[in-house]
């Protein structure tokens, strides 16, 4: 807690009574200045409505950097709604919040953020922490509105200086951000155009990682490329789909899913489940007879699980329908696994909708089967990815009708995601379709 060599003005005691008698955290605003920095600070409230009066100690820890050199370090402590902070060098930029440390929302100003995508872009953050909250703080500011002067088209710009990252810790939170974004996008319509970004974004990193592993690669480069390969090919880019309707075809024509199969698969365990739902999105119905076959007669409970869940892939709608109604057959699969083809089919906008009336025609039989078990939560959940006001409302007029016991928590907390969605969707609705190439008429 020490703060420029010697403890701030009173006890520890008091210092964190600031923070841990206050509910929430702030989201602390930086610009950069002639002296130094300029700062604000407000209560941070994700639905993005007004927070409280409340002002923390917040302990600002700084690296600044003037173009592509170091400028130094720094630190000290804020206290004020508002002030400046005088540092006496030349610099152009700086990373506040250093590693993190603090337990806050940094929004930079347009002279500091400029500069962050620069040294991004640059390589001269160095450490990957960094790079993760710089992102991941814009996502949050911006998921929320609580500052009417960043939208998601900051977002989107941002995300394209991060094109030669490696860490896979940032790229599991970049893309987490643009899951949420996707949300949106597939609502609006917008689902090929954000195909499209999410395309030249991974393409340099599917390259770099390839489709097989390399002898000495780093732990965290299998787990980055289980995550990439699969996702870029669902998002159409050719050398990974192609590759993978190749490795399909042999591991089927193989018969190698079959139980006690013997030598090496020619279909990677982490690749699996994007593969067949690859599969299906391209070929329809001749993958869904061939991945039917697969989960008849594999033993494993967790391929039969990939194989129900990649069901839902196709945008076909009778093929979505078909895979509903199997989710309810159990004599084709077992009563507990009945969320996994439902989890499959909400993937594109078409199959969420069939999906929700889908479950509001068969609500009666899902209570009778499944009524004070969990699997009434996990149906509920699905219509947290709906993003329009109508949805929250035929979702709240639905339940408020019909009994969810056990799940009236979950409810509650998806028809709250349907308006942060929708809130979310108007607010940014023009930024969005810039971003993606997309009229905003079309919206």
């Amino acid at each position: 807690l020490e703060i420029g060599g010697k403890l701030p003005e009173g006890s520890v005691k008091s210092l964190m009574a600031n923070w841990t008698g206050k509910m929430g955290y702030p989201v602390l605003s930086v610009e950069k200045t002639e002296a130094g920095l300029m700062t604000s600070q407000q209560h941070f409230v994700s639905s993005g409505a007004k927070g409280a009066d409340t002002l923390w100690h917040i302990p600002l820890v700084y690296e600044l950097f003037e173009g592509k050199a170091p400028a130094g370090t720094g630190k000290c402590l804020i206290t004020k709604a508002s002030e400046e902070v005088k540092l006496g060098k030349a610099f152009t930029g700086g990373i506040m919040n250093k590693g993190s440390q603090a337990y806050f929302i940094v929004k930079y100003g347009p002279k500091l953020f400029k500069e962050l995508v620069s040294a991004i872009e640059a390589g001269v953050m160095a450490d990957p922490v960094d790079r993760l909250a710089v992102q991941h703080n814009l996502m949050a500011i911006v998921k929320s509105g609580v500052a009417e002067d960043v939208n998601s088209k900051a977002y989107f710009d941002l995300i394209k200086a991060y094109k030669t990252e490696t860490e896979f810790i940032v790229w599991e939170s970049i893309l987490s951000g643009l899951g949420s974004l996707s949300t949106l996008a597939k609502a609006a319509g917008m689902q090929k155009a954000f195909s499209k970004y999410m395309v030249e974004l991974l393409a340099p990193v599917a390259d770099r990682l390839g489709w097989e592993p390399v002898a000495g690669e780093k732990p965290t480069d299998k787990m980055l490329r289980a995550n990439v390969i699969p996702l870029i090919g669902a998002h159409g880019y050719q050398p990974i789909v192609k590759k993978a309707l190749e490795t399909f075809d042999a591991f089927y024509e193989g018969k190698q899913f079959v139980e006690g199969f013997k030598g090496k698969s020619a279909l990677p365990a982490d690749f699996r489940g994007g593969v067949y739902r690859i599969a299906v999105k391209e070929r329809g119905e001749a993958a869904y007879e061939r991945l039917l076959e697969m989960y008849k007669s594999c033993g494993l409970q967790e391929e039969k699980v990939r194989i129900l869940r990649a069901f839902g892939a196709s945008e076909d709608s009778k093929l979505i329908q078909r895979t509903l109604e199997m989710s309810m057959d159990f004599n084709v699969i077992r009563k507990q696994d009945m969320m996994y083809p439902i989890f499959g089919t909400v993937s594109t906008d078409k199959g969420l909708r069939a999906t929700w009336a889908f479950l509001k025609k068969n609500w009666g039989a899902i209570l009778k089967e499944f009524k004070g078990t969990h699997m009434v939560v996990r149906l509920v959940s699905v219509t947290g990815r709906f993003a329009f006001d109508e949805d929250q409302k035929d979702v709240e007029q639905f339940f408020a009708a019909n009994e969810h016991p056990g799940a009236e928590r979950k409810v509650k907390q998806c028809l709250e995601s349907i308006g942060m969605n929708a809130a979310w969707l108007k607010r940014d609705k023009e930024g969005i379709a810039e971003s993606l190439g997309v009229a905003a008429s079309r919206l």
